[in-house]
């Protein structure tokens, strides 16, 4: 299972733009950015959240009941 810290690890790297054109398009401070990128500090909920907006990202439940007749099973 990837995480939401890979997921926008991958897209900022997949972008294509500097952390300075990232920074001004996403308002999310670029040494932030360049930190997290190293694995240096996380971001914060607030900054996960801007960049995920600004990357087009969507958390979505997994499905966690495999249909199996009555009432599932649980993974």
């Amino acid at each position: 299972m990837k995480t939401l810290s890979d997921m926008l690890k991958k897209a900022v790297a997949e972008s294509g733009l500097s952390f300075l054109e990232i920074e001004r398009r996403s308002d999310v401070n670029r040494l932030s950015i360049s930190r997290f990128m190293r694995g240096m500090t996380g971001l914060s909920l607030e900054q996960a959240d801007m960049l995920a907006e600004f990357f087009g990202l969507v958390l979505v439940p997994e499905e966690r009941v495999m249909p199996s007749g009555k009432g599932g099973k649980k993974r």
